[in-house]
């Protein structure tokens, strides 16, 4: 087996286990159950140097994880009640013939634990960022250095947090913790918001060595088909986010240049955009269009797909992206939206109006220290520029100048930084 293949494997073999675990013992022993589970796919490494696969895998790892976590909950003093309880029904699973793991009971099983997982821990007294930290953790398979690089943020800041959110699960959740229906239908929002914002993580990050980060995006699509192919999921919101994930993840590979720096959307080449995921995408959309529901993530993939069925940048159909933005504005006063509808003014010749609509509203401060509001501005500012008469060019002139130089200052990275000189030029 490669290292990219077992990477990818253990990678969802751990997620898989932690999650199948935790619905037998509850959530407020994940440490344990990752112990386990860590223990358990490096005895499988051990195990399979000579093989490129083992039949039966998924069926086999989880057999050793639950023996080990039996074998950890007996070097618990206090956990004499826990072995009691279910070690009877583990041994009993042991006893059976391992299940292959094609087999659809037990798929559908997995799937559903990964549910439970990601409703209980979209708990609304615990932030999204946390709630990330611990979703990268545990269903993602993602170390806490992995999480951290991941997030542009420290070690000890994500190992914290993820201890924060364990500690509050236990209190928030018992042994045998499953939302009640009512509570899965209010936290379903939070659910996708945290796949959202796994998503979006990936497909921009801040980080200084990479700007995109494909496995995030991949491990958030993959989440939500299992959401979306569950009764929970079966709704349009959910279709509609899944159709914004295709369609953005459908140019990833035209977003990068040989040596790493970013592309601008008008500057892909549209030949390595991948028409199986924008089929995909067109797919999820027209099932999100099922109903008479319409979200901000409609809204969303309504832009996106306009991009992906463009023949070229000057074809784009401008207005209809136009027309997206204003009706996300009315679900959600985004400043990056806001910021993404004044781009779109200015491809109809509609400068002047777009640097308007960004003057109406002060940026937050999180936005006021970033390059996105600055670059933008200057962009608007070359354009008008470029529009102008004579005697309000230099007025023009010098605000983009002024811009410019404060979005350069704030690029967090070398391949932002070359974007922006490449898009201000």
């Amino acid at each position: 087996m490669d290292k990219q293949k077992a990477e990818h494997f253990f990678r969802h073999e751990y997620g898989r286990l932690v999650a199948k675990l935790a619905a037998k013992v509850g959530i407020c022993h994940v440490e344990l159950i990752e112990d386990a589970v860590q223990s358990a796919l490096l005895s499988a490494v051990e195990s399979w140097q000579s093989n490129d696969s083992i039949e039966n895998s998924t069926a086999w790892l989880y057999s050793v994880a639950s023996n080990r976590l039996i074998d950890n909950f007996r070097q618990q003093q206090n956990r004499s009640d826990i072995i009691q309880k279910f070690q009877s029904d583990f041994e009993t699973e042991f006893q059976k013939p391992l299940v292959p793991e094609s087999n659809p009971s037990m798929q559908s099983e997995i799937e559903d634990d990964l549910l439970n997982m990601m409703f209980i821990s979209c708990h609304p007294d615990i932030n999204e960022q946390s709630t990330l930290v611990f979703t990268l953790k545990t269903l993602c398979g993602f170390s806490i250095k992995e999480i951290a690089l991941r997030l542009f943020a420290t070690q000890q800041s994500i190992y914290k947090r993820y201890q924060r959110v364990l500690k509050e699960l236990a209190i928030k959740t018992n042994i045998k913790h499953e939302p009640k229906p009512s509570e899965l239908i209010f936290r379903r929002s939070r659910v996708l918001r945290l796949l959202y914002l796994m998503f979006t993580q990936g497909y921009l990050s801040v980080n200084e060595q990479r700007s995109i980060q494909p496995e995030l995006c991949l491990e958030a699509i993959r989440l939500t088909q299992i959401l979306a192919k569950h009764s929970l999921g079966q709704f349009e919101e959910c279709y509609a986010l899944l159709a914004l994930m295709f369609f953005q993840y459908s140019r990833i590979d035209s977003r990068l240049d040989n040596s790493g720096g970013l592309v601008l959307l008008e500057n892909q080449d549209r030949s390595k955009w991948d028409q199986s995921y924008i089929a995909e995408g067109l797919n999820w959309l027209q099932q999100s269009a099922s109903g008479e529901v319409f979200t901000r993530y409609h809204a969303e993939a309504g832009v996106a797909g306009a991009h992906c069925l463009a023949s070229s940048f000057d074809k784009t159909d401008w207005t209809q992206i136009i027309d997206c933005y204003e009706i996300l504005q009315q679900f959600t006063s985004s400043p990056i939206h806001q910021l993404n509808h004044a781009i779109a003014l200015t491809q109809t010749g509609q400068t002047q109006l777009a640097i308007e609509l960004i003057q109406q509203s002060k940026p937050p401060s999180w936005l006021q220290g970033s390059y996105q509001w600055y670059v933008v501005l200057a962009y608007l500012y070359k354009r008008l520029d470029e529009e102008s008469a004579s005697k309000s060019r230099q007025v023009a002139k010098n605000k983009y100048n002024e811009y410019k130089k404060t979005a350069l200052d704030l690029a967090p990275n070398t391949a932002i930084r070359d974007l922006i000189l490449h898009s201000l030029n």
